[in-house]
């Protein structure tokens, strides 16, 4: 099983320009090309619930993670073609 940690932000200065959606279907999108089949994160608390209107779902409780309360959540992906998720 493949694992990858890495942080996917967008600038404060940019927050507001609608590239965070796009981004985030980029990156779900790209590893389900990859062959994965869930994606999992730590997200602020803040973005929970953009991230369920992008289909992500919550596991688990608020926890500490990079000293900030984040909640665990997942998507299950499904190989589609990045380009089709840039659209939303």
């Amino acid at each position: 099983m493949a694992s990858a940690r890495d942080r996917l932000a967008v600038l404060p200065e940019f927050r507001t320009a609608g590239l965070g959606g796009p981004l985030v279907r980029f990156a779900v999108a790209t590893a389900g090309v990859r062959g994965g089949r869930l994606m999992r994160a730590h997200v602020q608390v803040a973005n929970e619930r953009f991230f369920h209107r992008l289909g992500w779902r919550t596991d688990g409780p608020v926890e500490t993670y990079v000293g900030h309360p984040h909640v665990p959540m997942s998507i299950a992906l499904d190989g589609a073609s990045p380009c089709r998720w840039l659209t939303g």
